[in-house]
């Protein structure tokens, strides 16, 4: 009778340690479940905060791309008008050394007058182009000013993605650091 109570203590013993031994593997194969379902959704939002970051990277560099070219048009037209004004300077000068000869033709006065004409014609093309590149002006002033606007919205909007993504990085390699451990 002693040697059925042994085996059966043994075998009660061994019966138990099986059964623990299955209740680990269990709960381990749940916590690798979970930790790749953790992983998995790190994963997921990481790769949204890229997608995010780089639609409004695009953005700036659009937004940068459309200010570069406003500043390039204003400049062209700040060149336009110095050749017309410059233009406008010798024609003065032109008419005022013939106004200034006491001996002048009629010729030369007749050129004096067509040239004052022409002073007059140009004196008002040049003011209707003033006022058409002062409102063209205004436009670009206030479209700059929303780019720049967007532009330091978009910054601060990188700047919280970047943050989000490296406090995902950060959770990602904890989570790496908990998968290793089990």
């Amino acid at each position: 009778p002693q040697p059925t109570k042994k085996n059966n203590s043994l075998v009660g013993i061994l019966l138990v340690a099986l059964l623990a031994a299955i209740g680990y593997i269990i709960y381990d194969k749940t916590q690798d479940k979970k930790v790749d379902v953790l992983s998995q959704k790190k994963d997921e939002v990481i790769q949204n905060l890229d997608s995010a970051k780089t639609e409004l990277q695009l953005m700036f560099d659009d937004a940068s791309s459309r200010i570069d070219s406003i500043s390039t048009t204003n400049v062209q037209l700040q060149g336009d008008l110095a050749t017309r004004n410059a233009e406008i300077v010798k024609m003065k000068q032109s008419i005022g050394s013939i106004l200034k000869k006491k001996n002048a033709t009629d010729q030369e006065l007749k050129d004096a007058k067509d040239m004052i004409s022409q002073l007059n014609g140009k004196i008002d093309d040049l003011f209707v182009e003033v006022a058409k590149l002062k409102g063209e002006n205004e436009k670009l002033t206030g479209e700059n000013v929303a780019l720049s606007n967007e532009k330091n919205s978009l910054i601060g909007e990188k700047k919280n993605l970047e943050t989000d993504l490296a406090t995902k990085e950060s959770e990602n390699a904890n989570l790496n650091e908990k998968v290793d451990v089990a």
